[in-house]
């Protein structure tokens, strides 16, 4: 059961990070480490990413437009 769990996180894990490449690539921004935020329950779904650059904290709304992260 574990197991499963695991195999599924690290590939939801994975295409978030994709995404977030993606969005960075397309922004044409670059960022020393990606953080990323998942919640997911029974009521809600939520992800988010925050970018570090040269020791700066940014979030994909300090970089990106709504439509370029849509």
């Amino acid at each position: 059961m574990l197991k499963g769990f695991e195999d599924a996180f690290v590939d939801a894990q994975a295409n978030v990070i994709s995404l977030c490449l993606e969005l960075l690539k397309n922004s044409e921004k670059s960022a020393d480490v990606i953080y990323v935020y998942i919640l997911q329950n029974d009521d809600e779904e939520y992800i988010d990413a925050f970018f570090e650059k040269d020791g700066k904290l940014f979030t994909t709304n300090d970089w990106c437009s709504d439509d370029q992260i849509k």
